[in-house]
């Protein structure tokens, strides 16, 4: 008797394992994509994370520099798209970085001129699906 109670208590625990870790899979968002961006000499980056959500988008841009410096000069969160990939940032100088994002009223949507000693050159331009709704990428 005690082997078939361990027996199902083993069928029990797998087949809570396999509906938890479906559940985990098709319910959650998709992870944050990330893309590093380096300036000229090697002593800063920034970090582009971009996650694509169900209902809309997140978009995170963090610069840093040594161990226990870090900046966060732009960011986005709205039912639309920003569109950054790996052209939106372009480090200039190690004193310059160039942002370069689409404009979406359908969020909120923050770029700094400024992030340490690190001038922000923030370029917005037009959304470039504006007669697709809702806003997608084809």
């Amino acid at each position: 008797m005690m082997r078939l109670t361990g027996f199902a208590t083993l069928i029990l625990f797998s087949s809570l394992t396999v509906i938890f870790a479906l559940g985990s899979a098709l319910g959650g968002d998709p992870p944050r994509e990330h893309n590093k961006f380096i300036s000229p000499s090697g002593s800063r980056f920034a970090l582009l994370s971009h996650s694509a959500l169900r209902d809309g988008a997140a978009t995170q841009v963090s610069l840093k520099e040594g161990c226990c410096r870090r900046w966060i000069p732009y960011e986005y969160f709205g039912s639309g798209d920003d569109y950054m990939d790996g052209s939106s940032l372009k480090w200039i100088d190690d004193h310059h970085l160039l942002i370069r994002y689409a404009l979406d009223a359908s969020g909120e949507q923050r770029c700094d001129q400024r992030a340490g000693d690190v001038t922000i050159s923030c370029e917005p331009l037009p959304d470039p699906f504006p007669a697709t709704s809702p806003r997608t990428k084809p």
